[in-house]
């Protein structure tokens, strides 16, 4: 038997809300952009006004045969960019240094730091 609007535990008073926020992971960023000019790119994702990028992080990708060729960031958003396909949840970032992997469904591993080789020992 189907539910009626006011069984539903979504709708229910008290029930929580989506988050008004959205965290993407951007994937395949050449190595050879730096922080600096990432941090410079997402000033583009403010497409929903001033302060849309709520926090953000950039690393190299943790898989190691790709960590010297790519990084990988998560960022945090308020509003979902009109490029991001809410029905897929991936899409493709057009940008001055490249285009760029997107997704907000993603699994598995997203660093959100990385320790430079040199301060990695094995015992």
């Amino acid at each position: 038997m189907p539910r009626k609007p006011a069984d539903n535990p979504a709708k229910a008073p008290g029930a929580k809300e989506k988050p008004s926020w959205q965290a993407i992971r951007i994937s395949q960023i050449p190595s050879s952009v730096q922080r600096d000019e990432f941090a410079e790119m997402l000033q583009d994702l403010n497409e929903g006004g001033e302060g849309n990028v709520l926090s953000w992080s950039f690393c190299p990708d943790a898989t190691t045969c790709y960590e010297d060729l790519y990084s990988v960031a998560t960022v945090e958003l308020r509003q979902t960019p009109q490029w991001l396909s809410k029905k897929t949840g991936r899409g493709l970032w057009e940008t001055k240094y490249g285009t760029f992997v997107a997704d907000m469904d993603f699994l598995g591993l997203t660093p959100l730091s990385s320790p430079p080789r040199n301060d990695t020992a094995v015992e």
